[in-house]
């Protein structure tokens, strides 16, 4: 719960660590290509089975960050993971 989770996927690093204070699992995007990548979205799976995003698609260009946050309110759980999703497709 208190560890920063980091998954890259085509180029685009993702960033994210979960703030108990505000509940709100908080982070970047960043596009490491050369090119513009289209429909970048985050999710997170919590221990509980409830799902949090995904967060709206969003486009990055070459070397872009954009914040991410999602929030957790009155969720428990004990673990987490997150993914990113690429493309108009859920996969």
């Amino acid at each position: 719960m208190d560890e920063t989770a980091m998954e890259t996927r085509s180029g685009v690093d993702l960033t994210l660590s979960y703030n108990a204070g505000m509940q709100k699992f908080i982070g970047t995007i960043h596009n490491t290509t050369a090119s513009t990548v289209t429909n970048v979205r985050v999710e997170i799976h919590l221990s509980s089975g409830k799902e949090l995003g995904p967060t709206p698609r969003t486009s990055l260009e070459p070397d872009e960050t954009k914040e991410v946050t999602l929030d957790a309110s009155g969720q428990r759980f004990t673990w987490y993971n997150v993914h990113i999703e690429l493309g108009s497709g859920s996969s």
